[in-house]
This record gives C-alpha cells, structure tokens and sequence, in this order.
C-alpha cells in the first residue's frame, strides 16, 4: 500500500510539475509570442483591412470589430444577461479564468474523453479565441491554446473593465453569414439596433453563439426557437428573469425580419481565396522583419488585380440567366426531380435529415426560401427544404489576364451567406472542355490538323469493350481536327487520344498545370477527370497567349495605414508550355468552335468579338461547362446542381443552355462598356501563312463514296456537314483540283 502510494504521490507530482513548466513555457513565449498590455490595450482602436480593386473600389473587408460597433450604453440589460447566464454565470466574480470550469475540462474533456463536459473559457477567453484563433492540432496543441488563452484572458482584465469585456466581446463575436458583431447581427436578423432588441430577440442571438450555423433562425428556425428557449431558461435559473416572465417568453412564436446588410462585400468567394495567402505574406514579413501585423486589426490596404466593373457584369450574368434556367428546372422538377435517376442516394439524404428532426421531417414550419437570388418566407418542413435545395442550381466564374495571369473576375457561388462553398475551386467533371488537350497532344506528336478521322463506331477491346457515342448518335464520314473540336465528336477524339497514348495525353495536360488522375483511362479523353474552372482557365490562358502560361495571380501590394509598402508582387516571367506554331494552330481551331461549331448560338445573345473556346456537358448533365477567350482575357464558367449525382433533363442542361448564356451575357456586357469594349472586340492575331495553308481543308467528309469525294462528282461548291441542331452547315470548295485531291492531302 505503501509503495502504491509512493508511486501515485510520484506521478501526481509530476504531472503537476510538468503542468507547471508547460504553463511557463508558454507564458515565456516557447510556443508563440504572446501580446503584450499595449498590445492588448490598442483593441479598442482597430481598424478593418481594406480589400480594393484595380481601380480603387472596395471590394470587401476583413475585421475583428464591426466599425458600425454599438457602445455599452447601447447593449440592453436582457441582452447582457442572457449572456453571462448563458456562456459565463461567474463572469463579474473571476479576472479572466474560471478554475473550477477549467480543471472540469483537463479531466473530463482531455483525460476523460468526454465531449458533454463542457468547454470551461470563460467570456474573456472566449474574447481572446474570438481574436487570435487556435492552432490546428491534436490535445495537446490544445491544452496549450487553453493555458495561452488563459494568460491573455488575465492580461484582458487588467486593461478593461467588466463593460468594456462585454462590449469588446459582442462587437467581436461571430453569427455566421459572414456577419461579426451583435450590431451587424441584430441588423441582420431582426433589421433594427442592438438598443431595440427585445428579450426574446436577445436570446436568439445569443444562442447562436453556441453554433451560429446550427442555430442560424433564417436556416432553422426550428433549432434556433429551442436555443433561445434554453438561454431564458438560464436567464430563469441565474434569476435574471422571473419564472412567470421566461414561460410568456418561451410561448412567443419566433419571428425575425430578415435583410442583406448594406456593407456586404462583392466578392465574398474572392476574399475567401486570398485570405490564406494574404496571412502567409504577413506571417513571412513577421520572419523576416520582427514586426507582425493581423489583418483583421491592423487597417491594411490589400490591392488586387480584380476588376470592379468585371466582376459586378459577372455576378449579374449569373443572376441573369440562373433566374430564367431555376424556373425551367423548377417546372421539370414536379415530375421529373433531379434524383428520379438515383432513389437510393436520395433515401439516404431523407434519413439523415430525419435523424436530425426526431419530431418529424415532415412537419411544416416557418423558413426562409432561397429562390431566384431573394430570400422569401414560406411554410416548408425539413423534408421540402431538402428538396428544393437539391433542384437549386450553382454556378461559378473566373476571369484570368492571359498576358499576365491576374485574376479579374471570381464569381464562387450563388449566395455566399447560403451556399459558402467556393465553386471555382471546386472539382468536377470537365466534360468536352478536356479535349483541346488530346488534339495538342495529337499535334505534338507529329499528327497534322488535316488529317480526317473516322466517324464511325468502335468499340475498344482492349479497354473492356468501351464505345464513346456521339451525342447525336451520328457515325458517318470523318473529321478533321477543327471539324471534330468545331462539333465536339466523341468517337474520332477518343480515337484520336488512343492512337496518341493516354499516358502522353495526361502529360500534355500536366504541362498545363491539369492535375494527373488517379487513373488513366479512355474517358479521360472525353473529359471524365474532375478538374476545377481555377485549373483548366489556367490551362485555356496559355493556350490563349502563344503557348506562354502566367500562373494566376490576385494579390498586387499590401500597404500598412502609413502608406508603407508591406508586400509588393515582382513579376514572374511566364512558362513557355506550348511551342509557339502548334498554340497558334490549336487555338485557331478553337475559334472554329465559336464561328461555326457547339458555341456559335453565343452570336444569339448579341457576342460580336473574335474567341475561342469550348462547350462540355458530362454524360448524365450534372455539370455545363464553357471556357471562352480572346488574347487578352480568358473566361470560365460552370453550371450544375450541388452534387454530382443530381442531374438535369438534355435539353435543359447541355453547356449551350447553361454555361454558355453566362458567358455570352457577360462578354456582351463587356463589350459594351467603354473601360473594356476594346479589349473585348479586338480580333485575335492573324495565324501565320505557313500555319493556315496547314488548316486548309473541310471539317468535314462524306466517306460513303470514295470515288464521290476523289472526283467531287455533282459538288456545285457546297457540301453538307451533319449537325446536331436545326440548321444545315455547308463546307467551301477548297478549289482543288482532281490530281491535288489524287496526291495531295
């Protein structure tokens, strides 16, 4: 007994010890320089960073404190109250760390593994974690969160006061949406002043602090009524309110008025993207320098290359024509949803949401209903809500420099508060949109651009029997290489990516910053690769500029509130991925795809400039892809529902119906805009002689007759092509002559 109790006294001993040192270790700055008073003190005097665009205008912001911050006086009592009796009861009685909470989650938490126990910081450690952030990592990075946000926490409450922690603390909290601070917040969800807050309208803000997307009122208004219930329930258990006061409370309905602020940022997906690496910069300028600066604090003034007057014609070109393609999915929908293909992956969605509504998925209640770009109350249940999110289309836009590889326009999503996720970032299938990367694989390996190709239908043995099919599910004749681009034929570019190898496609593609698949197949050929609009406008730039490839760029200079130039982008010579005749043919080509080939119905919505580009619909209609350039600006747009197993209708969702719209609105848009009209209509450079004698032929041949073709028997200068629309395509004679035909090409 005696040597058990040596042991345990041993062991307990050290683990307090070592909680000793860990303790000073960070204290001393072991594991990160921690702020000082001054430091601490200037909170109060911090100052949003600026986001601007080529021309000065705003483009968003990044704060810790709102500057439409509301003042202590201006907080109601209930709001305070519900929450120190919610998130700290024993707040005016600690100086920043409450013990016994704290000792509850190193035992319970950390050594005990229990999620239930609770998370121990009070509101000024919460203050700091609202401030500073953790670190990613395992238990023990957290524990060394805990103890640093423990020692600023006291730090905190020798420069503030009680007020002055509350005030800082709700002007610094975040409610999700991108919306930080209760005076935001209450203008958000309730469109009216902290001051004018009621109770009930108090405690529904305060019970998304526990989590602001679970218990946004607008999202679930079922989660978030239950939440604010149980924060009066702890206002009646702190005595805050009487008992007869928290049941009147708790029988109100929930209502809320809810409204875009009128600081929303412009490009929310933009300023998504480049925070990463705008902290990076910071974080290398402190190693270098000593000196840090936080971004959210420090009042920087970030330039970037975006275009304010591009990415506001981008954002309405969506909004555009998603209003009009949204009612037609919408109409299709009541017969026909978007998962009738896939019953079961639909059944398990309807499970998963039941498991979150025990009470019944089926139940209506009071929502907001995204449609068209507005936000709309309704009655829906759970089960509806999933429906209608599931028909809701997406899109997204990139815009590139092709001469330099700044980014101009980066439209990420529909709503950034509903839908965060950011779509230009997001993989998936590329569909035709793959195969200028088989023909310039093609040209590199000594196939020339006039060469025909069957049409015909092959099923490949040595791949498992796989036959590409046409989508007009026509096999006649053969294709040049600009024929089959032009007209996007499966059969003769699978063929043609089989006679080059796959392995030598993929490499091609690879050069051009396309990441390599896990596994190379044929289908590759045909765009069955998961590829983001990020990576493949970077690729189509370099097509679009020579063969040279800028890699795309958005952060130009970042100044301090002095007017010191912190950071400042050194330009980067391009790569040359491309030699220069075979870019030049390539993207030739590629206008034939514009002229007279899949994208040619942009001419309808009033596209008057010279492109190139290329449409691409994966198989089952899921995604609507189209990437159009001239040589200064290469543009790429994507369309399709949130997950890749929803699909759409055929003449619903082929790229000419969904991506190509947006494109063309936006490039007219563009084109009438005295900042970029010329910019816009400027024809593409003039291919070399050399280069166009080597493209001299038809798109397209009959090969039913040799002799017909040899001869050119009853050929009164105009022969007809095959075409998936209504419209007959006719061909040029080429004014050969018989023996050029006999021995020529």
């Amino acid at each position: 007994m005696k040597r058990f109790l040596k042991i345990t006294t041993f062991v307990l001993l050290l683990i307090f010890m070592s909680a000793i040192g860990l303790f000073f270790a960070v204290k001393w700055g072991a594991f990160g320089k921690l702020p000082t008073l001054a430091h601490l003190k200037a909170l109060e005097n911090s100052y949003a960073s600026e986001v601007v665009a080529t021309r000065g205008e705003t483009v968003g912001k990044y704060f810790t404190i709102n500057r439409s911050e509301v003042r202590f006086e201006e907080i109601p009592t209930p709001v305070i109250q519900a929450l120190v009796a919610t998130e700290d009861v024993r707040f005016y009685e600690h100086s920043g760390v409450d013990t016994k909470s704290f000792f509850r989650v190193i035992f319970k938490s950390l050594l005990l593994n229990k999620k239930s126990s609770g998370g121990g910081s009070t509101l000024t450690q919460q203050l700091v974690k609202n401030i500073y952030g953790r670190s990613s990592g395992g238990k023990t990075q957290l524990l060394i969160d805990k103890i640093k946000e423990q020692i600023i926490a006291k730090k905190l409450e020798q420069v503030y006061t009680k007020d002055e922690l509350i005030t800082l603390y709700l002007n610094t909290v975040p409610f999700g949406e991108n919306v930080y601070g209760i005076e935001t917040a209450a203008y958000r969800f309730f469109k009216k002043p902290t001051k004018h807050l009621k109770t009930e309208e108090g405690a529904v803000l305060i019970g998304m602090l526990k989590a602001n997307t679970t218990y946004n009122p607008k999202r679930h208004p079922e989660a978030a009524k239950q939440r604010r219930d149980v924060v009066i329930s702890q206002m009646q258990k702190a005595l805050f309110i009487a008992d007869a006061v928290a049941d009147s409370l708790k029988a109100l309905p929930l209502t809320i008025r809810y409204q875009q602020t009128t600081d929303e940022n412009n490009a929310p997906y933009f300023l998504d993207f480049i925070r990463p690496e705008l902290i990076a910069i910071l974080n290398e300028i402190e190693r270098e320098t000593g000196v840090s600066y936080d971004l959210q604090t420090d009042g920087l003034r970030i330039e970037t290359t975006l275009d304010f007057d591009m990415q506001q014609a981008a954002n309405a070109a969506i909004r555009k024509h998603l209003n009009v393609l949204q009612k037609q999915v919408y109409a299709v929908s009541k017969k026909n949803p978007p998962w009738s293909k896939h019953p079961n992956w639909f059944q398990s969605q309807e499970q998963k949401l039941a498991a979150q509504y025990p009470e019944g998925a089926t139940i209506q209640k009071p929502t907001k209903l995204y449609q068209y770009g507005t936000f709309t109350d309704t009655l829906l249940s759970p089960i509806d809500s999933l429906k209608i999110a599931l028909q809701q289309l997406h899109a997204g836009l990139i815009t590139t420099d092709v001469r330099t590889g700044a980014i101009k326009a980066w439209v990420g999503g529909i709503d950034h508060a509903t839908f965060p996720y950011n779509l230009v970032l997001a993989e998936r299938q590329v569909g035709s949109t793959y195969k200028p990367f088989v023909f310039l694989a093609a040209l590199e390996n000594n196939f020339e651009p006039c060469d025909y190709h069957s049409n015909e239908w092959v099923a490949y043995e040595e791949y498992d029997n796989w036959a590409p099919q046409n989508y007009d599910k026509k096999y006649d004749g053969a294709y040049s290489m600009g024929g089959a681009l032009a007209k996007s034929i499966n059969t003769v570019t699978a063929a043609v990516a089989i006679s080059v190898g796959l392995e030598e496609v993929v490499a091609t593609a690879s050069r051009l910053t396309i990441p390599k698949p896990s596994e190379i197949t044929p289908a590759l050929a045909l765009g069955a690769q998961e590829i983001s609009l990020y990576q493949m406008n970077q690729a189509y730039s370099a097509i679009a500029n020579g063969g040279k490839l800028h890699k795309q760029y958005a952060i130009e200079r970042i100044i301090d509130r002095s007017g010191a130039i912190l950071y400042s982008r050194n330009p980067v010579s391009p790569e040359t991925v491309i030699e220069k005749d075979q870019a030049e043919i390539l993207r030739y080509l590629l206008e034939k795809v514009v002229t007279h080939g899949t994208a040619a119905s942009c001419r309808s919505f009033g596209v008057k400039g010279h492109y190139g580009g290329k449409t691409g619909t994966t198989s089952n209609y899921s995604d609507g892809w189209f990437i159009g350039f001239n040589n200064k600006y290469s543009t790429a747009v994507w369309v399709g529902h949130q997950y890749p197993v929803l699909s759409m209708p055929s003449y619903i969702g082929s790229s000419t119906k969904t991506a190509l719209p947006i494109w063309s609105y936006y490039t007219v848009s563009m084109e009438k805009s005295k900042q970029h009209s010329h910019a816009f209509t400027q024809r593409m450079p003039a291919i070399g002689s050399d280069l166009l004698h080597q493209l001299d032929c038809a798109d397209f041949i009959e090969t039913d007759s040799f002799w017909d073709w040899l001869l050119d028997k009853e050929d009164d200068g105009e022969r007809e092509m095959p075409t998936t629309d209504t419209k007959t395509k006719k061909r040029r004679n080429t004014g050969k002559s018989f023996w050029d035909r006999l021995f020529g090409r």
